[in-house]
């Protein structure tokens, strides 16, 4: 689901700038979802899709405007942050409804993950672009990206031992987080 919305809300907003459109990812998000609903009803009731629908509009909600706010040199660093807390923000009263819990520890590991998965994707695709011209060579650089994905899923598995890395809540509390998420804005 979060493939398609990605395709649709990039044809949309590209089809918005032909036409002399300005930038609205909130629009894009919701012509995205419309379309994939007339399409396939069901998917209203798919984690991934509620998932992917409500982590963009929390991105788009609440970390781009607080990240239109910060000047300076900390932008590139903060950006990563707001860009995981509206994440966070706009998934977990869904998280909390669908599975019960959620982590403790996401927000601040994302500080870390984020760039390391952005970095890992870069060097996967130059190990693509190297080895269909020279496989000794892509393999060699193959080390790179190997090395950053393992590091990502350390890093995970190492966040999960920690004492109280998942908060249990009752499904029956998303009314709780819901809240909780209205207020944090």
């Amino acid at each position: 689901a979060s493939i398609v919305r990605a395709v649709l809300m990039y044809a949309i907003a590209g089809v918005g700038r032909q036409l002399g459109r300005p930038r609205d990812g909130v629009q894009c998000l919701s012509v995205a979802a419309v379309i994939q609903l007339l399409i396939q009803p069901l998917w209203l009731f798919d984690a991934g899709f509620i998932l992917s629908y409500t982590a963009i509009a929390g991105i788009q909600l609440v970390g781009e405007p607080l990240f239109q706010r910060v000047k300076g040199r900390v932008r590139s660093v903060v950006q990563n942050l707001l860009v995981s807390y509206g994440a966070c923000l706009g998934t977990l009263p869904c998280v909390v409804a669908i599975y019960g819990w959620t982590s403790a520890y996401g927000l601040l590991l994302n500080l870390v993950a984020i760039p390391l998965s952005v970095y890992a994707t870069y060097g996967c695709v130059a190990v693509l672009v190297v080895g269909a011209a020279w496989l000794a060579a892509g393999k060699l650089l193959s080390i790179l990206p190997e090395f950053l994905l393992f590091l990502l899923n350390w890093l995970t598995e190492w966040t999960a031992s920690l004492p109280g890395s998942v908060l249990f809540l009752r499904p029956w509390a998303a009314w709780f987080v819901a809240l909780f998420a209205l207020v944090a804005v």
